[in-house]
């Protein structure tokens, strides 16, 4: 729960991103507790040729146990269910309480992913894209589309690609997928737990394909846990494939903290039997769960620099920041610590019970406003590296957003460059991911719903000149859902588990979203949506704007908290249109005047109006700006 963190007095413009410094007391860092060779390798038969295992045989028997003993899935989450609202709650002065203005008709690729053959949910819905497919996974099967929708492959068992692969893992199945495209090498990695029936060791199967044909052959490994291996998470590096779980003890139900490990990619791409597996175990002075490693999209960062890795704290609300430096000469040598602590905006988080409404009935679903959601993605730029991820959190009483950040480093440390709370209605927000391009784009897909919608699949997003904190774009409608998730409100009502937002690695611009959905009511018969859409023209420019013709914006600062002061450049003779929108989206100023002149300034009073964060519009025929206007006491 949160409580009341600040007390800010005036009115801010949130031009400029907020840079924190670490604060607080570093961990010192950790030395592995285990490194290890694969437990099995093999290589497959070209994947096309393996005889498809239909069955849907899921061992569902130690996940229905382990959530009869942790209904929440985390002793610390478990003292929060049910447990009351906080009389004073945190002030989120940053929500976004509109939508973005820019108007493009983005979509172009729209179509049912992999379907429920199993009867389980969440579905853990998961996909990647690469030069010539659609990687679409759920908790039991996976299929393999054209980049034009059409199905190449599947719907088959996960276990397929694992076919022949003989050891104790053999037939085991027990989900948790993850596919992910290394671009930098053109392959495919594709991975889900085993947990052999009977067995005192647990396994996390990683597959990694010859070529970037998903059809093809691919080096199959096993690799050993002493702990259940839970909620495994993948980023590619150039070092390594790094991945986190959070670790269980089955035997007593007890947790045995977050796995933060390092896979040796070389090995993995060459198909070696030798290849390794460094492990670290660290369990944060909370308990804290859910950490994730960072993934890179693009160009490598330069050579040595560590793999990411980061978890979401709470009270104080801040970003831990991990680094993981493998030493593949000497595994022994390698080291995991933290490496900063960010600080962010107040939020809340809410307590930890199904409260998202749907249509038609009385069921809620879990927001899973406990963690940051995948991908903690990764992108390396000329000047500087960068980082996005994002998370639920509770805007008002039962109504929920979602907080994104985007982090940079442009020398030696990290920084949160920008955050924003995206929840420009009233209906519910969650269930994110998002991704960067290469210009800067930043696109976020995620589940929307209410007591009037059905649980949808929607898309919004902003270019890389916009205000911080922003989304920019109209938010787009990939699948309107036709039904609600029925059944069940006993402490655990999951939806998603997660979802994926892709960059399309030769595509500039083009992003792939996927997220579950019902076509009708029932109780576990969801269906996947894979939607691709571009906000800069299928990256024929990173600004539908034309750069050369550019209003810009300041605001100069003024010591009362009711007038803003605006400076505004770059005018043409023809007429303007000055706009303030309030957080409801409706405008409070308007104001038509002829330019006349490149410079104009402005006072605008703000008293009358209640505090939050209002959107300040300039448009002529050929231009416009916008900045965020934020106003409280």
């Amino acid at each position: 729960m949160k409580k009341l963190k600040i007390n800010m007095v005036g009115a801010i413009l949130m031009l400029l991103p907020l840079v924190f410094q670490p604060f607080g007391s570093i961990a010192q860092a950790l030395s592995p507790d285990k490194v290890m060779k694969a437990s099995g390798a093999d290589i497959s038969p070209p994947l096309r040729d393996i005889p498809p295992d239909l069955s849907a045989n899921i061992d569902m028997e130690w996940i229905e146990e382990f959530l009869e003993k942790h209904p929440a899935g985390h002793p610390i989450l478990f003292e929060k269910q049910g447990a009351p609202l906080p009389s004073v709650r945190a002030i989120d002065h940053g929500v976004q309480r509109f939508f973005g203005r820019r108007d493009s008709d983005t979509t172009l690729q729209n179509f049912d992913g992999t379907p429920n053959r199993s009867g389980i949910k969440p579905p853990d819905s998961d996909g990647d894209v690469g030069p010539d497919h659609y990687f679409s996974t759920v908790n039991s099967y996976f299929s393999i589309f054209s980049k034009t929708g059409e199905l190449l492959y599947g719907p088959v068992s996960n276990r397929t690609i694992w076919n022949g692969f003989i050891g104790p893992w053999t037939y085991s199945h027990n989900g948790d997928p993850i596919v992910l495209y290394d671009e930098n090498a053109g392959r495919w990695i594709f991975s889900q737990m085993a947990l052999p029936t009977g067995s005192p060791l647990y396994y996390e199967m990683v597959a990694v394909s010859q070529t970037s044909d998903p059809l093809g052959v691919w080096n199959r490994y096993a690799f050993e846990f002493e702990w259940l291996p839970d909620y495994p998470k993948f980023g590619i590096w150039q070092d390594a494939y790094y991945l986190t779980l959070n670790q269980w003890d089955l035997m007593s139900y007890t947790y045995k903290g977050m796995g933060a490990l390092a896979l040796e990619r070389d090995s993995m791409l060459a198909g070696s039997p030798g290849a390794r597996m460094i492990h670290f175990s660290y369990i944060p002075p909370d308990n804290a769960q859910w950490m994730l490693p960072a993934d890179c999209d693009g160009p490598f960062p330069p050579e040595g620099t560590p793999g990411y890795f980061m978890y979401l704290g709470d009270e104080p609300d801040v970003l831990y920041l991990f680094e993981l430096a493998a030493d593949w000469d000497d595994p022994g040598n390698s080291t995991f610590g933290e490496t900063a602590i960010l600080p962010v905006d107040p939020y809340i988080e809410g307590p930890f019970l199904p409260r998202i409404p749907q249509p038609e009935t009385d069921y809620t679903l879990n927001d899973l406003a406990d963690r940051l959601m995948f991908r903690l993605q990764f992108r390396q730029f000329p000047d500087h590296a960068a980082m996005v991820c994002n998370h639920t959190v509770e805007v008002d009483s039962a109504h929920f957003g979602i907080r994104w950040y985007e982090l940079r480093n442009s020398d030696t440390s990290w920084s949160v460059f920008q955050q924003g709370t995206y929840a420009p209605d009233e209906a519910c927000r969650w269930m994110g991911s998002i991704a960067m391009d290469e210009f800067g784009t930043i696109a976020l897909g995620y589940s929307i719903s209410s007591k009037e919608i059905f649980p949808s699949v929607c898309y919004t997003g902003r270019l890389e000149e916009d205000p911080p904190g922003i989304m920019t774009f109209e938010e787009r409608v990939i699948f309107y859902g036709g039904g609600s998730q029925l059944c069940c409100n006993t402490g655990s009502s999951p939806w998603g588990d997660y979802s994926a937002m892709s960059v399309d690695p030769i595509q500039p611009g083009v992003f792939w979203y996927t997220q579950q959905y019902y076509p009708v009511s029932s109780n576990a018969w969801w269906k996947t949506r894979v939607g691709s859409f571009s906000f800069t023209g299928g990256g024929t420019s990173a600004n539908p704007t034309n750069p050369q013709k550019k209003t810009r914006i300041s605001v100069l600062p003024n010591p009362s908290a009711d007038l803003f002061e605006i400076s505004i450049e770059g005018l043409t003779e023809e007429e303007a249109v000055l706009s303030v929108v309030n957080p409801e989206g409706k405008p409070v100023i308007l104001e038509r005047f002829t330019g006349g002149s490149e410079h104009l300034h402005r006072t605008l009073s703000m008293g009358q109006y209640p505090d939050g964060m209002y959107l300040l519009i300039v448009q002529q025929k050929d231009r416009s700006d916008l900045v965020k206007l934020l106003k409280h006491r």
